[in-house]
């Protein structure tokens, strides 16, 4: 097979290729210019026109036989040919384009998804264990006020002989002076109403295990009063009545 020879469209330069490349895609050498490469046509011959007959019987053409290899070089429709070619290129382009876009969004999805389920186990975790150290440490405060009401009592029972409330009692009762003070002035408080139950020769421990609900507090704030008139005449002064009412609240509070 012999070589091709064609002009570039873009710089008219004279190309020579292999005829092995004929209808191949090739680049211009000079300017870049991708073209696809003609095949080699062979010479045409006219046949539209009838043969005549030469004297002696050979039949002879008319007009001979006309050569039309000049119109080899004519390429019809080469330049809708590229424009397709390079059409098709630029879409095959944009689906490669949108196939690793789809596989990117994938990923991306994927990865937020993992993420978030991840960091929501995390986060239940975390709370799990908060909620848990919370009882641990709830549960410890409530061992350590039961320690101390029972610490608290015994001393209440030695100091006073008329001190009618029991451990668990004695537990709400300190229970609720924990939500009113601190830790020493609470234990300050209970002393005092050790003594003031004392001296009322344990009224105030009589009344305050007897309030089951907020309507007896005002009963046993009158009882009181009447007991302490009754022991001391009309000019003793009157126990904390404020303070009871506030500490009878607080201990219904805690038992509920």
């Amino acid at each position: 097979m012999g070589d091709i020879s064609f002009a570039c469209r873009a710089c008219r330069k004279e190309l020579e290729v292999e005829a092995g490349l004929a209808g191949q895609d090739v680049a211009c050498p000079a300017c870049g210019q991708v073209m696809t490469v003609p095949r080699e046509r062979q010479k045409l011959t006219f046949k539209g026109q009838r043969s005549a007959r030469a004297p002696g019987g050979a039949v002879e053409s008319a007009a001979g036989e006309e050569d039309l290899s000049a119109l080899s070089d004519i390429h019809a429709f080469e330049g809708d040919r590229e424009r397709f070619i390079q059409r098709r290129r630029w879409w095959a382009a944009v689906r490669r384009v949108c196939v690793l876009l789809g596989l990117l969004l994938s990923l991306i999805g994927v990865g937020y998804g993992a993420w978030r389920f991840y960091d929501a186990r995390d986060t239940r975790q975390r709370q799990a264990a908060a909620a848990l150290a919370r009882q641990e440490e709830a549960r410890a405060l409530r061992q350590t006020q039961q320690r101390e009401s029972r610490r608290l009592s015994a001393a209440a029972r030695r100091e006073n002989p008329y001190w009618k409330l029991s451990d668990g009692e004695g537990d709400l009762l300190w229970r609720a002076l924990n939500t009113l003070h601190r830790s020493a002035a609470a234990e300050k408080a209970f002393h005092d109403w050790v003594a003031c139950d004392r001296e009322l020769f344990g009224a105030f421990s009589e009344q305050l295990a007897r309030i089951q609900d907020a309507d007896a507090i005002e009963p046993a704030c009158q009882w009181l009063a009447g007991i302490a008139l009754g022991l001391r005449g009309a000019p003793a002064p009157l126990p904390p009545l404020d303070r009871f009412r506030e500490l009878a609240a607080a201990r219904l509070a805690v038992k509920e």
